[in-house]
């Protein structure tokens, strides 16, 4: 099921996804649109077709994908690919047509029958206007709304259940630009959309578990955009080959103000979790030479209520939160550069929690702050993608880490401050100076701000004894230095180097 590229979509996906290789006609484009399909595993079909002047229309079109467990089958009543008469076709289909999705579990000889979903997919108004040539054609698409209902759930399992539920877009426009590859070479796409709006509303019950659940979502001002070289499903079982033959792809999708609500019984006691977020986005990249994920949000609020909680609700908010991972996965003899990003930025805990550890609030209730923005380089000794290469390789690791760049330490709570910088090198040739990890040459920068303050405090909370505090002390005073001029302030210089460590000029390794 995972190779089906137009499983589940509209029939918006299926015509913007035809005929990479098509003359721009009507008849070419509808059986581009069958080539394309059967290259992804799947059988488009229609009961007739005919031509009405210089359009092609095609009746009771079925788009069908099935493997051992999985089938989908939905039916267009009508599908008109009209010529324009300036080199362009307009593609035009049944405002609203069934969807049927049936999963059979093939391990369970005594559950043969299959659980069955129908749906209703709607898009009235939907147009699809097809230009460009045979091998570089481009479909631009407008589509008032797009929905997605279900109508019923059907199977073993189910007679106890009830279920409903509608998924909307509005105000969807974007194109999708193909070029087809020669030979064997992958077909090259771009494509940008837009859509005003998405909602999303579902809910279920289930009278023998006596559960239910339900969710409700609202997000704005979507865009999406992706790129990349794409090979059909069977070049894609072996996913280091399909990177080598030259797949890859760059998603990135971002969406402006978002609300939502999920909510759920389990043994007579309901649960809600509710909250908003001002924009957000992910992003993925996958090629030969590299991976990467990417992911952000801003102006982040949650509350939970219900439960086993032992408050009515706690509320959870945060301006900034980012995630940003990219790394090579091809072998090489040289180093490749990587990146690590993680940023949590003002993140407010529910005082109720806060003050079961701190009822007296010793400790500042600030917002606290994670920040780690790193770079370097490693060398990969086996490609990442190849799975027999990865499984041979046991415990040792795929590679080595040569370098390594700390751009930003923060780590911010509690009225203390701790910031750092730093780079490295490793020696790999040196595994035994530090116990098997490879030797580090290189210097990182501290400084602490209110960590004697800190530390007052959780002694006084009694989370710490005097003693434990004088010794934490001592330790503090040997590995740092106090700032003159800045009250409970100090700063520490650890260097790597010849093998040892050193802290503000003494060496203690």
């Amino acid at each position: 099921m995972k190779h089906w590229r137009l499983a589940g979509s509209t029939a918006l996906a299926l015509i913007l996804a035809s005929a990479a290789s098509a003359e721009i006609t009507p008849d070419e484009v509808w059986r581009s649109w069958q080539n394309l399909g059967a290259e992804q595993g799947q059988t488009i079909t229609a009961k007739s077709t005919s031509h009405d002047g210089t359009s092609l229309v095609a009746e009771g079109v079925t788009i069908q994908m099935k493997d051992a467990e999985t089938s989908v089958e939905g039916v267009i009543d009508r599908v008109v690919f009209a010529d324009q008469g300036d080199g362009t076709v307009a593609v035009t289909m049944s405002d609203s047509y069934p969807m049927t999705l049936t999963v059979t579990d093939t391990t369970d000889a005594a559950a043969p029958k299959p659980v069955t979903v129908k749906l209703t997919v709607t898009q009235p108004g939907l147009k699809v206007v097809a230009s460009g040539t045979a091998a570089s054609p481009t479909y631009a698409f407008d589509a008032p709304e797009f929905g997605v209902k279900l109508d019923s759930l059907e199977g073993p399992g189910t007679e106890t259940m009830t279920a409903a539920g509608e998924v909307k877009f509005t105000g969807i426009k974007g194109s999708y630009a193909f070029a087809a590859g020669e030979g064997t070479a992958p077909m090259a796409l771009d494509s940008t959309f837009t859509a005003a709006g998405m909602t999303m509303d579902i809910s279920g019950a289930d009278s023998a578990a006596k559960s239910d659940f339900k969710a409700k979502v609202s997000v704005a001002d979507l865009n999406g955009s992706t790129k990349g070289a794409f090979l059909d499903a069977a070049a894609m079982e072996n996913m280091n080959k399909a990177l080598q033959d030259g797949f890859f792809t760059d998603s990135q999708f971002s969406y402006g103000k978002t609300s939502f609500e999920f909510g759920g019984t389990e043994d007579g006691k309901p649960t809600t979790i509710s909250g908003e977020a001002a924009s957000g986005g992910v992003g993925f990249v996958l090629n030969k030479e590299t991976m990467g994920f990417k992911g952000n949000g801003s102006g982040v609020t949650m509350t939970v209520a219900g439960g086993d909680m032992p408050f009515p609700s706690v509320s959870v908010s945060y301006s900034e939160a980012a995630f940003d991972l990219g790394f090579p996965v091809a072998k090489s003899d040289a180093p490749q550069p990587f990146t690590f990003l993680a940023r949590l930025v003002d993140l407010k805990l529910p005082d109720e929690l806060l003050g079961m550890v701190d009822p007296t609030a010793q400790l500042p209730r600030d917002p606290a702050t994670l920040i780690v923005d790193s770079t370097g380089t490693v060398t990969l000794t086996t490609d990442l993608t190849d799975d027999a290469a990865m499984a041979a390789l046991g415990d040792a690791p795929p590679g080595t880490l040569d370098s390594l760049d700390l751009k930003q330490i923060l780590l911010k709570a509690a009225g203390a401050e701790l910031t750092g910088s730093g780079a490295m090198t490793f020696d790999n040739t040196d595994l035994q100076t530090y116990g098997g990890m490879p030797a580090p040459t290189g210097t990182i920068d501290l400084k602490l701000v209110g960590g004697n303050t800190l530390l007052d405090k959780i002694v006084a909370l009694g989370f710490v004894t005097q003693d434990d505090a004088m010794g934490v002390r001592m330790m503090m005073s040997m590995f740092g230095k106090m700032v003159e001029g800045e009250p409970d302030t100090m700063t520490s210089t650890v260097e790597f180097k010849d093998k040892g460590i050193n802290v503000n000029g003494q060496k203690i390794q």
